[in-house]
């Protein structure tokens, strides 16, 4: 059944989403930034699955170009500030409330956010690991990001000056050319290259976190997609995995993804007031 809220009420999508949860639990959920939008935290990809922002930077690219590091932590100290003071919204909390009612057996992450950490959530498999550290890709030393943005706003206080946050289209930028008079961090033990605790776009989620993964899917019964495109094949091989299990899949968000052709269920809608109607109807 296809369900798209420009032809169905909402009242369908709601019934037929639980109906979905009620029918398939524990459910595994896979989360993308769809889900922390309503956060403040800034989403990639247009409804039609399109980048809408500048692509993020490659890892082989950060790794070996001081420029392409210089572009990245410009970017990360501009946008840090909001990044840092996000909270967790009605989407994260529902998803906690689910777990605890045995709704939702694990929650996957591709976000970087720790949000659904912060809501309480147990059961969290991320992904791409979190943007709250940064470790020395040399002698594995690791800081806090809050401290290297500390030491960016010291070095780089030009830029602070010229940080101009954010635009009509929710994206901050610099009044002046971020140019070679930006200060990268450094590691401070062995003055080495500092990478936040991510996987970077051109590089693997390590064999561990594919292996829980797999597991959390495998043991579901339904899997439920939250806000993300599955452009990223991380986490669109999970959905492929379910449906090659025989395992249903329900996919709300704003635009098309991937693996519509693979769900049972789609609903394009707004994420945070769909999880608390859903809330309300489950009585969680």
């Amino acid at each position: 059944m296809r369900i798209d809220s420009s032809n169905a009420t909402l009242d369908q999508d709601l019934r037929s989403l639980v109906r979905f949860v009620r029918e398939h639990q524990p459910l595994c959920v896979i989360t993308g930034a769809g889900c922390s939008t309503d956060s403040g935290i800034f989403d990639y990809r247009d409804a039609e699955g399109n980048w809408k922002r500048p692509q993020p930077v490659l890892l082989d690219d950060f790794l070996k170009s001081v420029n392409a590091r210089r572009r990245y932590w410009a970017r990360s100290m501009l946008g840090w500030r909001l990044f840092s003071k996000a909270t967790p919204n009605i989407a994260h909390i529902a998803l906690k409330r689910l777990e605890e009612q045995g709704f939702v057996g694990s929650v996957i992450t591709q976000n970087v956010d720790d949000l659904h950490e912060a809501s309480g959530q147990r059961t969290i498999i991320p992904l791409h690991g979190s943007l709250r550290t940064v470790t020395c890709v040399s002698c594995q030393t690791q800081v806090r990001r809050e401290e290297i943005q500390q030491r960016l706003e010291l070095t780089n206080p030009q830029f602070v000056a010229a940080a101009v946050m954010p635009d009509a289209g929710g994206e901050g930028h610099y009044s002046i050319e971020v140019d070679e008079s930006f200060v990268v961090p450094h590691c401070e033990v062995c003055r080495g290259v500092l990478k936040p605790d991510v996987v970077f776009f051109g590089a693997n989620i390590s064999s561990e976190v594919k292996r829980n993964a797999n597991e959390a899917v495998r043991q579901a019964k339904g899997v439920l997609v939250v806000g993300s495109s599955l452009m990223v094949y991380s986490s669109f091989r999970l959905v492929k995995l379910a449906h090659a299990q025989g395992i249903p899949i329900a996919i709300l968000g704003y635009g098309v993804t991937r693996g519509d052709e693979l769900a049972s269920l789609t609903i394009r809608g707004e994420i945070t007031s769909t999880f608390e109607e859903l809330i309300k109807r489950l009585k969680v």
